[in-house]
């Protein structure tokens, strides 16, 4: 799959840490604002 290279790619690179991390917060932000609008 094309995420899993990436995804290999920024551990490899050490440089997605961060990114990974944004990225989680944001879904659970939107779980929680679908949430709440339901």
């Amino acid at each position: 799959m094309f995420t899993l290279k990436v995804l290999r790619l920024c551990i490899t690179r050490g440089m997605c840490w961060e990114w990974a991390r944004q990225t989680v917060a944001l879904e659970e932000i939107h779980k929680r604002m679908r949430e709440h609008l339901m």
